[in-house]
């Protein structure tokens, strides 16, 4: 018996076939970064919350990458990081360090308006020249400044050669502002190229009509520009805070865990501090590391809840 297929059942089993060799490829394509974040981020979180409840067994015969060298302490971890007064100094120094967003975000914004001028000359030499810092390695960038600020240091022998001996690394009282300058001169020049796209797509329409209805540069500025730009305002205020609240690389290559009275302490440097080589204090580091994600979590609530309220005023 002979069975033969018409012309419409063959494009019928051709566009059957091909459509399930694209959903093959899509899945393949969908299930590797999924895979990734499973890996490392879903399992990560897992196990960090299995540990914080642990303390590892001084009598254990295993190594401290066994579950079975770890007793149950309850929340005997969160106490002793809630009621260590270090982890209070890290929780202040790391808000103090928050300055850094609204700085950055001011300087960006007065950079951006200025470089914006079409009429300024080598207005892109100044984009790149502002960025630059951005770009670089920050672990390179803190080790310059290390080295001109620190004892014998080109800088550190000029303010000291001036009557400004509390110019000094191991001074608390200049090294919170000088980690501040730090991350404004690094962090600017994201917000000057995110600032400058914005008022890149600023509706030149509305600003002209604004003119033609009387309004000043400022009123232009104040009830035209900057609301057209808040998107940009608001996504730079949340990541900005949410990386100064994670900040380690600067503080832990400048200073010291015990230098400066604990000016250099964030919290992120006190979850550093307590992953010793040994794994001792695993428990303990985990623990503090969840109380650094409830902060997190409820500043960035506390912004968007801020920000819709401040939308649904404006309407």
């Amino acid at each position: 018996m002979r069975l033969t297929l018409s012309k419409d059942n063959i494009n019928k089993y051709s566009k059957k076939g091909s459509r399930t060799i694209e959903n093959l490829y899509g899945f393949f394509t969908a299930v590797i970064p999924l895979l990734g974040f499973a890996i490392f981020c879903i399992l990560p979180i897992v196990i960090s919350t299995i540990y914080s409840f642990k303390e590892i067994n001084p009598n254990a015969t295993g190594g401290p990458y066994e579950l079975s060298s770890y007793i149950s302490v309850g929340f005997a971890n969160f106490k002793k990081v809630i009621t260590d007064p270090v982890f209070w100094k890290g929780v202040g120094n790391t808000f103090i360090n928050c300055l850094v967003t609204p700085l950055c975000m001011f300087f960006g914004l007065v950079i951006a308006l200025i470089v914006s001028n079409t009429k300024l000359f080598g207005r892109n030499f100044f984009k790149a020249l502002f960025f630059i810092p951005y770009v670089c390695s920050i672990v390179a960038t803190c080790l310059i400044w290390v080295c001109l600020l620190e004892m014998d240091g080109p800088l550190y022998n000029w303010f000291h050669e001036h009557a400004m001996p509390w110019v000094d690394l191991t001074n608390p009282d200049f090294v919170r502002p000088f980690m501040i300058f730090l991350g404004v001169w690094s962090g600017t020049g994201f917000s000057v190229i995110m600032y400058t796209a914005a008022l890149t797509n600023t509706d030149s329409g509305i600003i002209e009509a604004s003119k033609i209805d009387g309004a000043n540069k400022w009123q232009t500025f104040w009830h035209v520009t900057f609301p057209s730009i808040m998107p940009v305002t608001f996504f730079l205020l949340v990541t900005g805070i949410i990386g100064n609240l994670q900040d380690f690389t600067r503080f832990s290559l400048v200073g010291g865990y015990d230098v400066a009275d604990g000016a250099y302490i964030t919290m992120a440097y006190y979850l550093y501090h307590y992953m010793d080589p040994y794994y001792l204090k695993l428990g303990l580091a985990c623990a503090a590391s969840w109380v650094l994600t409830i902060i997190v979590l409820v500043v960035t609530i506390t912004q968007f809840v801020v920000n819709r309220r401040q939308g649904d005023t404006t309407k």
